[in-house]
C-alpha cells in the first residue's frame, strides 16, 4: 500500500477501484482452483489406482492392462500440471497491476498513441462495457489454468503411457533432430549475412545471390517445421495469454468482415482511460486552474502573468517550447482572435481620441461663450453705471429746485 501510494503521489497514477476487485477475485478464485486440482490429482490417481486392482483378478490380457493407467502415471502427470496452472494463475494475478500502471504511462508518454491512434475512437464508445472487465478477469483465468493443466497434463502423460510412450519419443528424437537442422541453418545464414549483406544493401552481390538461392531451395524442406512450430507457438502462447485481459493477444488488425476476435482487452483500455480523463495529473491541475479562475476572476491567469510565464520558460525550459506549437487550424484562430482584439482596442482608442476632441471642443465653445457673456456684462456694467449716475444727478438737481423754493417762500414770510 505505501508503495501504491508513493506511486499516486509521484506519479498521479490513481489504481481504481475495480483493478483491486479484480486482483481480490483473482487471488480468492485462484486459491480455491489451486486447492482443488491438487485434491483432483490424488483423487483421480486413487481412482485409477483401484480400478486397476478391481479388473486384475479378471485375468484380462495384457494389452488391456496396458490400456488403464496406473496410480503413478496419473501423479506423474497431473502433478507437474496442477504445479504450471498454479504458477500460471500467480503470474497472472501478479502482472495486473504493473500492466496498469505501464500502460498509464506508455499512453501519457505516446509511446501507445491516443488521440492520434485510428482505433482510438473505438476506446470512446461503450464506456458502459468495463462493467465486463471484473468477470472476465477471473474467468479468463480460469480457463487458462484449466486449458493448461490439461494440455500439460496430457503431454507428460503420452511419455508415461505404453500405447503412446514409443510414438512421443519419437516425435522427441525427430523434433531434435529438426531442431539440430534449423540451428545449423539459423548458423550459416548469420554468416552468410555478416559477410554478404549491409543494412539492406548486398556487398557482395554474386555471393549474395548463390547463398540465397541454396538456402530458399533448402528451406523448402524445413518450411513445414516452421509452420508446426508456429502453431504450437500459439496455440502455447493463447492457453496463457487467454487468462489475461490487460494486454491484448491478436492485433487490431486481425478481422474478419469488420469484427475483431480479441475485443476483450479494450475495455480493459477503455477503463484505464476513464480514470485517466478524471484523474489525470494535468486535468487535476486544470480544474483547478477554472476554479480559482471562477473564484478570483479576472485577478487570475492575466494576460501579464501569461507573457511572463512565457518568459521564463524560454529562459529557464526552451525545450518545452515545441509543446506550444499550434496546429494550423489553432493558429489561424489565434490569428482571428489577435486581429479582433486589434481591432476592438483601436475602436477604444478611436472613442478615447473622440472623445478628447469632443472635450477640447466643449472647452473652447465655454471659452467663446465666456468672453462674449463677459463683455455683455460689461456693457450692462457700463450702462447701469451711466444709469445711476443719471438719477444721481437729477436727483441733485431736483433737490436744489425744491431748496431754492423752500428758501424763497421763508424770505417772502418774513418780509410779510
Amino acid at each position: 500500500l505505501l508503495l501504491f501510494s508513493q506511486l499516486f503521489v509521484e506519479e498521479g497514477i490513481w489504481l481504481n477501484n475495480r483493478l483491486w476487485a479484480i486482483q481480490a477475485g483473482q487471488v480468492i478464485v485462484g486459491s480455491f482452483l489451486g486447492f482443488f486440482l491438487i485434491f483432483a490429482v490424488v483423487e483421480i490417481a486413487n481412482a485409477a489406482g483401484d480400478f486397476r486392482d478391481d479388473i486384475q483378478d479378471d485375468d484380462l490380457p495384457d494389452w488391456v492392462m496396458e490400456i488403464f493407467p496406473t496410480s503413478a502415471m496419473i501423479h506423474a502427470a497431473l502433478t507437474p500440471a496442477a504445479i504450471v496452472a498454479i504458477i500460471s494463475m500467480a503470474v497472472t494475478c501478479i502482472l495486473y497491476i504493473p500492466s496498469a500502471v505501464a500502460t498509464v504511462l506508455k499512453y501519457r508518454g505516446q509511446l501507445m498513441p491516443s488521440l492520434g491512434s485510428p482505433y482510438f475512437e473505438k476506446y470512446r464508445m461503450n464506456i458502459d462495457m468495463t462493467y465486463m472487465n471484473m468477470s472476465n478477469a477471473i474467468y479468463g483465468m480460469l480457463g487458462s489454468a484449466s486449458l493448461i493443466y490439461v494440455v500439460v497434463g496430457l503431454v507428460i502423460f503420452l511419455y508415461v503411457w505404453p500405447i503412446t510412450q514409443e510414438f512421443a519419443l519419437l516425435l522427441t528424437v525427430w523434433g531434435i533432430g529438426l531442431g539440430i537442422t534449423i540451428m545449423a541453418k539459423m548458423f550459416i545464414t548469420k554468416v552468410c549475412r555478416r559477410i554478404q549483406y549491409r543494412s539492406y544493401y548486398r556487398i557482395r552481390p554474386v555471393a549474395a545471390r548463390i547463398t540465397s538461392l541454396a538456402l530458399e531451395c533448402w528451406f523448402i524442406g524445413l518450411a513445414g517445421s516452421v509452420l508446426i512450430a508456429r502453431v504450437a507457438q500459439v496455440l502455447g502462447a493463447a492457453l496463457f495469454w487467454m487468462g489475461r485481459i490487460d494486454v491484448p493477444f491478436l492485433s487490431e488488425d486481425v478481422r474478419l468482415f469488420g469484427y475483431a476476435f480479441d475485443y476483450v482487452p479494450t475495455h480493459f483500455f477503455k477503463d484505464l482511460l476513464v480514470h485517466e480523463a478524471h484523474r489525470h495529473p494535468y486535468i487535476e491541475r486544470l480544474s483547478s486552474m477554472y476554479l480559482m479562475k471562477l473564484r478570483h476572476g479576472d485577478t487570475f491567469v492575466s494576460e501579464a502573468g501569461s507573457a511572463w510565464r512565457q518568459l521564463v520558460i524560454l529562459a529557464i525550459f526552451p525545450w518545452m517550447a515545441k509543446y506550444r506549437i499550434f496546429s494550423e487550424e489553432r493558429r489561424r484562430n489565434a490569428l482571428v482572435e489577435a486581429g479582433e482584439k486589434e481591432q476592438m482596442m483601436e475602436r477604444e482608442k478611436q472613442k478615447f481620441i473622440g472623445t478628447q476632441e469632443m472635450a477640447a471642443d466643449v472647452r473652447d465653445t465655454g471659452q467663446t461663450v465666456g468672453g462674449e457673456a463677459a463683455e455683455v456684462g460689461h456693457e450692462l456694467y457700463g450702462a447701469g453705471t451711466d444709469i445711476v449716475n443719471e438719477v444721481v444727478e437729477t436727483g441733485k438737481s431736483f433737490t436744489n429746485r425744491i431748496t431754492k423754493r423752500m428758501g424763497n417762500s421763508n424770505d417772502q414770510v418774513s418780509s410779510d
